[in-house]
């Protein structure tokens, strides 16, 4: 059966985070995903996650400190802030037993250009960091995010390959990929052995995985029968109150 992650980025994001963990509990989810908790206590946040038995699977470097910063890791001239917010992510990931950090790739005019600077700070956070700890890219859709410059899977696998270590991976999020490729079943089951983290909302409003183009219980009965060994991310936004929203979502893959 696949377990499901709630994103704190998304969802409950309207309280403080400890508090919003104590809401994942309520729900009975021993997962929980988020975006950017460093306004929070690391320490604070571990014996929080502990208190109510979840895990923390993954977290994001900062998007930067300038208005159109969407990610550094592949901005060219800006490797320092890059690999500072790199630090900051490993530091708080491995205080509170974090699996995965999102490196966040940046906005620019080509990939190509920008390839070797992603390398050099995804190279950093492998050779800066616990072997336990994990790494993703993901390819971030170009209607949402205009110049996002990893936006396709082909690019991601020229990066994965790049390296050919299991500690980095793509995470797979199914919104952004439907919107750039869809073909989901297939990409899904091409890359299962590259992808370290998948993720779900609907298609194309971003909200709850009910509605929309694509039907998620015959994605996640996909996961399971490729053998997906992961945790499934509900990120998604909703203009429900939170609450309602999770329970519908719950009940739904109850279904």
């Amino acid at each position: 059966m696949i377990k499901l992650s709630v994103n704190l980025g998304f969802i409950w994001n309207n309280i403080p985070f400890l508090n919003a963990l104590d809401k994942a509990k309520e729900f009975n989810f021993k997962y929980i995903e988020t975006h950017w908790p460093y306004n929070s206590s690391a320490f604070e946040v571990i014996n929080k996650l502990k208190e109510n038995d979840i895990q923390m699977l993954s977290i994001n470097t900062r998007k930067g400190d300038l208005d159109n910063d969407f990610g550094l890791n592949a901005i060219k001239g800006r490797e320092n802030e890059a690999q500072k917010f790199i630090d900051e992510a490993i530091n708080f990931a491995s205080i509170t037993n974090t699996k995965f950090i999102h490196l966040m790739v940046g906005k620019g005019e080509s990939f190509e250009a920008s390839k070797n600077t992603l390398i050099k700070n995804i190279n950093y956070a492998l050779s800066n960091s616990d072997k336990s700890l994990n790494f993703l890219i993901e390819p971030i859709n170009t209607f949402d995010v205009p110049g996002y410059l990893l936006n396709n899977l082909d690019h991601a696998m020229e990066i994965i390959n790049e390296f050919d270590n299991s500690r980095l991976k793509i995470m797979f999020d199914c919104y952004h990929i439907q919107k750039m490729h869809g073909f989901l079943s297939e990409n899904l089951s091409k890359h299962m052995d590259q992808i370290g983290h998948v993720q779900i909302a609907a298609v194309p409003n971003r909200n709850e995985p009910l509605f929309g183009e694509i039907n998620y219980k015959y994605i996640i009965s996909l996961l399971e029968k490729i053998n997906y060994k992961g945790v499934v991310g509900l990120e998604y936004l909703t203009k429900d109150d939170f609450d309602e929203s999770i329970m519908k979502t719950l009940d739904y893959f109850k279904g």
